[in-house]
């Protein structure tokens, strides 16, 4: 079995539970269950970086200006996430999200020409087609 076929398998595990997870919390405690979701994901992943013997010391400016970037969308969209979450179904809401990946497509496509194969561009399309048919 290749090597990033288990953990990939794990990651789809992980992220398959996470909005089953935040649905019952959201609806238990409202949105600030993404307050303490942060904290304990700090937890983890700090204890991950002293296990791997990393320090979070500055080493690239523009590294560190993207890390942080990412850090405000990925909140941005946790909080519209989890809003989401109080009001619709998790399976909706979870599967619709879940189609972010085609906008990282398009946007590698424009911003760092990359284009897709045409089997990727297939499943974007088909993909859009699935947001058709999540959305009625």
């Amino acid at each position: 079995m290749n090597s990033g076929v288990l953990p990939t398998l794990v990651v789809l595990v992980l992220w398959g539970l996470w909005p089953l997870v935040a649905k019952i919390s959201v609806g238990r405690i409202g949105t600030q269950a993404l307050w303490w979701s942060y904290w304990s994901g700090l937890v983890v992943v700090g204890a991950y970086l002293l296990w791997r013997g990393e320090t979070p010391l500055l080493k690239d400016g523009l590294g560190l200006v993207a890390a942080l970037t990412s850090g405000v969308l990925v909140a941005a969209g946790s909080l519209l996430f989890y809003e989401l979450l109080r009001r619709h179904p998790a399976s909706v809401v979870a599967f619709l999200t879940g189609l972010y990946p085609v906008v990282s497509a398009l946007v590698s496509w424009v911003a760092l020409r990359e284009p897709p194969s045409p089997a990727q561009a297939a499943g974007m399309l088909l993909a859009a087609g699935a947001i058709v048919l999540l959305s009625r």
